[in-house]
């Protein structure tokens, strides 16, 4: 398959799926590694899975999180940074 094939259909999929902003490789890509940060998924789990030779590299693209997407994944893990740790 070529590159261009390739483009084409996640263009056609990304259309059959209804998404919305930008969809190419790079973008899933993006959306994918923010999500499993988001989930609570280790940094370092990530960098390996994105390929990137040192965890700095994802925590420098991935790292900077605002204030509502902190708290909705804290709640999401009813963690609190009064709970001991078990």
């Amino acid at each position: 398959m070529t590159d261009d094939g390739v483009r084409q259909l996640v263009k056609r999929l990304a259309a059959q799926a209804n998404v919305r902003g930008k969809h190419n490789l790079h973008a899933f890509r993006h959306r994918a590694a923010q999500a499993w940060l988001d989930k609570g998924i280790n940094a370092e789990v990530v960098a390996q899975a994105l390929g990137h030779a040192n965890v700095t590299v994802t925590l420098a693209i991935y790292g900077n999180q605002d204030d509502e997407r902190v708290k909705k994944t804290v709640l999401e893990f009813e963690l609190s940074p009064f709970d001991e740790l078990a």
